[in-house]
């Protein structure tokens, strides 16, 4: 057992890739002779016990000498994104930076608004002080007055205090005590039999035959965090059937406060590669909860039975962040029967799913939320969604579905009180986005806010039994059909407001049965539509202008329109910039994985439709979305 506070510089140089002090090199551009002072300057970024209000940083009071030597090019450093973990109610004092530029400009440090942010004496120091259990990316823009500006972020995790630290390693015995690297475990079920909340195990790169499946809970405040020692590089990759990771509560025990965090899951046969789940018609307080997974990514294994690959069943309070998911599955990642779930910065992708173990004409869907209440799913880009299967037709398939049905196995019945924020469906077969309940399980007050569809058959379809959904600031473009389809079967009280359709091959806003533009049940106002196939033009004048996908310039005061630049956080629009999309280099090597893809049958000799258009174009994520347009992605973006 190894205390938190007396082993955190050790814990520090096991998470950190690059020193938290970041150089004028790039990381992993050092010099491996030079480890010794790189060692030597990571240790200057410490932990401080704030206990009696007053910092106690073991940093000397002296400015640190940062400085490159001189060159003969007035030149900004190269910065690069930082991942740090802190301890809960301690201060960490983080150096940003040098003082002076590559020709001893001094350098102006700006950091985005935080309240845990404080400034001290030296322009290149902040202390974060780490006083909640949270995640928080903080952006900062450094100048030297000459040059443009360049921006980068840290990303600090602030964790519990009072806990232990343990390893785990594919090289590790679980004889030894799992206090280091040195002495780390082999197996999760292992760790399990150690965990308590508070503590951390830190899993190092490697790739391990075990789903990780805890027996054992967190605290409130408390949780128990698994967490990969490089974000990526620890994969769980099944060689016998089964999830690789699995968060399962029955009626006989909860599993809540566990925090997964920088895997690479790949399940193995009939099953999900990430499952958090409950057992079927669980009581609302017996289900699983407040589980955290971020910056992790799930590939699906399932090809015949219905499989999501990332499914999240009967689950409450609880955020999954900053993801992905792809491969063989029915869906790609569903919330079902579960109740305040967030979703954000994920990145989802059908691919490819025979269903001929089940119905093989079943929708094939990207995002699905299902029979689940007051979830709140942001940032999320679903794209590239592949065609049917040769001998299947699964018509109302989608990039997202909003799905509400009576089933026996769901707590909640029908789809109520969910928001959709910033989100984008891109290139996908059939519909942008779908809703559709029943008469005994309807979708009803939902809100879908700056969503922007793009390149699908259907920009966007309102099916059946939909009541009180505000559709408020999107764009319905490229569709092959129709930018809005309202079924009008028992779709009352839907508002469509400051929409923007354009280059529909048919109608910008089309009713069933109606042929025309307004529905009884249905209320437009504010909407503008431009070059459609059929129909007129509508408030043209107010049309914005479409350099760029995701950030459309607007007529002031007749705002048309998605916009997605910044993120939302918990439903709510932030000033802290979406782009560049965090993970987006590991994600890319994972989901245009030319052995995965070719697996999948997602090769471009299957015909149209079948090559992802993002992994043809060989651009990042970014630049592939920002350029989507044919203009070259605008300086700032990235640092």
């Amino acid at each position: 057992m190894v205390s938190r506070t007396n082993h955190m510089r050790r814990v520090w140089s096991s998470f950190v890739l690059c020193s938290i002090v970041l150089f004028l090199s790039a990381c992993g551009g050092s010099d491996p002779s030079n480890s010794e002072s790189t060692a030597d300057t990571q240790d200057t970024v410490t932990e401080s016990d704030t206990s009696n209000g007053t910092e106690n940083s073991t940093n000397s009071t002296d400015e640190p000498n940062l400085d490159s030597s001189s060159t003969s090019e007035n030149t900004l450093p190269n910065f690069s994104n930082q991942y740090l973990i802190a301890s809960v109610d301690s201060a960490l004092t983080i150096i940003m930076g040098p003082t002076n530029d590559t020709d001893g400009d001094v350098l102006e440090y700006t950091v985005s608004p935080s309240s845990q942010v404080q400034t001290t004496a030296f322009a290149n120091q902040i202390i974060y002080l780490s006083d909640e259990l949270n995640t928080e990316l903080l952006t900062i823009n450094v100048s030297d007055g000459i040059n443009e500006p360049t921006t980068f972020n840290i990303e600090v995790v602030t964790t519990p205090a009072d806990g232990n630290l343990y390893y785990l390693s594919e090289n590790g015995n679980d004889q030894n005590d799992g206090s280091s690297l040195e002495l780390a475990w082999a197996t999760f079920a292992k760790a399990w039999t150690i965990l308590q909340p508070g503590d951390t195990l830190i899993v190092d790169d490697g790739t391990y035959d075990e789903t990780l499946m805890p027996t054992v809970s967190g605290e409130a405040g408390n949780p128990i965090t698994i967490m990969a020692k490089n974000r990526g590089q620890a994969t769980i990759q099944k060689t016998v059937d089964g999830p690789a990771i699995s968060v399962m509560s029955d009626n006989s025990q909860t599993i809540s406060h566990i925090t997964i965090d920088g895997f690479v899951a790949r399940g193995k046969g009939e099953y999900s590669a990430i499952i958090v789940n409950s057992s079927d018609n669980i009581a609302e307080n017996q289900m699983t909860n407040n589980i955290i997974i971020r910056n992790s990514g799930a590939f699906g294994s399932a090809n015949l039975q219905n499989v999501v690959i990332f499914a999240i069943a009967r689950t409450r309070d609880s955020l999954f962040e900053d993801m992905w998911a792809y491969g063989f599955g029915r869906k790609a990642i569903q919330i079902y029967g579960s109740t305040r779930v967030t979703a954000r910065r994920i990145i989802a992708r059908y691919d490819y799913w025979d269903g001929s173990g089940y119905k093989p004409n079943d929708p094939r869907i990207g995002f699905a939320i299902y029979n689940s209440n007051d979830g709140i799913y942001e940032n999320i880009i679903v794209l590239d969604n592949a065609p049917d299967p040769v001998g299947r037709n699964s018509a109302s398939k989608a990039g997202y579905a909003i799905e509400g049905n009576v089933t026996t196995t769901a707590t909640f019945v029908g789809a109520k009180g969910n928001g959709w924020y910033g989100c984008l469906s891109l290139d996908n077969d059939r519909n942008g986005l779908y809703s559709s309940g029943i008469s005994t399980g309807t979708n009803d007050n939902n809100t879908i806010e700056n969503f922007i569809s793009w390149g699908n058959y259907n920009g966007m379809v309102i099916h059946a039994y939909t009541t009180n959904t505000q559709i408020v600031s999107g764009t319905l473009g490229q569709s092959t059909n129709v930018g809005v389809r309202i079924n009008n079967d028992n779709v009352s009280d839907t508002l469509f407001d400051k929409q923007f359709a354009t280059n529909n091959v048919s109608f910008p806003f089309f009713i069933a049965g109606q042929g025309g533009f307004y529905g009884a049940n249905t209320t437009f106002q504010n909407n503008t539509a431009i070059n459609n196939g059929s129909g007129a033009d509508i408030e043209a004048s107010f049309a914005p202008t479409l350099n760029y996908l995701v950030s459309p310039t607007m007529v002031d005061g007749k705002e048309r329109g998605g916009v997605i630049v910044n993120r939302y956080e918990d439903g709510v629009l932030t000033d802290v910039p979406l782009w560049p999309w965090p993970n987006e280099a590991i994600i890319r090597e994972h989901m245009c994985n030319s052995e995965d893809l070719t697996n999948t049958n997602r090769v471009a000799a299957n015909g149209a439709g079948w090559a992802p258009k993002w992994c043809e174009s060989g651009k990042s994520l970014t630049n592939y979305v920002w350029e989507y347009l044919g203009n070259t992605i605008p300086t700032g973006i990235y640092p």
